[in-house]
């Protein structure tokens, strides 16, 4: 199920996915995700909710740990399934160290790196999936490689995202 949630700028869009995210608290009432508090299981929360954001934001260390971000729980085929599901698997081998390589020592583009974060947020197969603003900083031959990517991402799970760009995302379209 494809959701996308449209309105201009600065108009509180992300402020339902930190709501979601338990980064914030709501003033009233409260939020359930499958009747959970958002905060309940921090442990496990990258197997049930995902966010890919439209910045990147590296960690120090390697390719792979950009992907995992450490987890030791996710496996090489893990990793091999998600590289080849947004279409990184040349770039990754073609690299001198392979997915061990310092990300400090590779140049990627944005798209690439864009790829990369959709790849660090379904890797641990989660059953929410939000996306914000994916595509707002990135010209159309690059968007379009990036909502193929979403795309495939998007199977077997609920994806919220956020757009303030109609059209960026198929699904329903809800207007706040």
């Amino acid at each position: 199920m494809k959701q996308t949630a449209s309105r201009t700028s600065a108009k509180g869009k992300s402020t339902i996915f930190k709501l979601l995210l338990g980064l914030y608290q709501p003033q009233k009432g409260k939020i359930l995700l499958d009747g959970s508090s958002p905060d309940a299981h921090p442990k496990n929360q990258r197997h049930f909710l995902a966010i890919c954001e439209q910045g990147v934001a590296l960690v120090d260390g390697t390719v792979k740990g950009q992907i995992t971000l450490y987890d030791d729980t996710i496996t090489a085929e893990m990793i091999d399934k998600d590289l080849a599901l947004v279409g990184l698997t040349d770039i990754a081998k073609n690299l001198p160290q392979g997915l061990n390589m310092p990300v400090s020592d590779i140049n990627l583009l944005q798209g690439q790196l864009q790829l990369l974060m959709i790849a660090r947020s379904v890797v641990c197969d989660p059953q929410i999936l939000l996306l914000d603003e994916m595509t707002a900083s990135l010209d159309r031959e690059t968007e379009a490689k990036v909502l193929k990517a979403i795309d495939a991402a998007s199977s077997g799970r609920t994806v919220l995202s956020i757009s303030h760009r109609r059209g960026a995302h198929d699904g329903r379209i809800i207007k706040l």
